[in-house]
């Protein structure tokens, strides 16, 4: 479907394994949503995010296998790179318009909406500011879509502009700060 046209996205955030410690996956997070906040009007009303979907150690997808290989002539690495670049028009003219039927495909049924296991700590993260997964999920692996109305994302909507000499005093909880530049944003 076209449901989140017209609404933003947030993309899949990479962290060098040599950083992929002391929450350091957790602040880089939240720190787009302090973005997103010090830019609000630059996002839509409603936020969502396509979470990559189950697969092998090979990388192979069975939802891909039971559906996707189907209608389009190309491996299933190559189709998840290409929507990663933001090619996707390729999708709704292969894809059929019609709704396809769960049922039609039992061995894919159970990886319907779940999470590759390196994905569970992301899905946690955005499930904990407020996002859900409201049924739908993405056309190639069959991973959650999650979605929020932006302003009820909780790091979003307890975000708040300071002069900085009020930052100086101690703060009660772990805090972001961010430079509120849009050009060189730092946090």
């Amino acid at each position: 479907s076209y449901d989140h046209t017209g609404h933003s996205e947030l993309c899949t955030l990479f962290l060098d394994p040599e950083y992929q410690k002391n929450r350091n996956g957790l602040l880089l997070s939240k720190a787009r949503f302090v973005f997103i906040a010090a830019f609000r009007e630059w996002f839509s009303p409603h936020l969502f995010a396509e979470l990559r979907g189950r697969s092998d150690e090979q990388g192979n997808s069975p939802f891909w296998d039971a559906l996707g290989h189907h209608f389009f002539d190309i491996p299933f690495a190559d189709a998840d790179r290409l929507t990663g670049t933001g090619m996707k028009t390729f999708i709704a003219e292969l894809m059929p318009a019609y709704p396809i039927y769960i049922s039609l495909l039992p061995d894919a049924r159970e990886v319907i909406g779940q999470v590759h296991a390196n994905t569970a700590p992301a899905r946690a993260i955005l499930e904990k500011e407020g996002f859900s997964w409201r049924g739908s999920v993405d056309i190639f692996d069959a991973g959650p879509v999650l979605e929020a109305e932006t302003d009820n994302i909780r790091a979003i909507r307890e975000s708040y502009s300071l002069p900085a000499l009020q930052l100086m005093t101690p703060q009660a909880t772990p805090t972001i700060v961010a430079n509120g530049q849009f050009d060189n944003f730092r946090a």
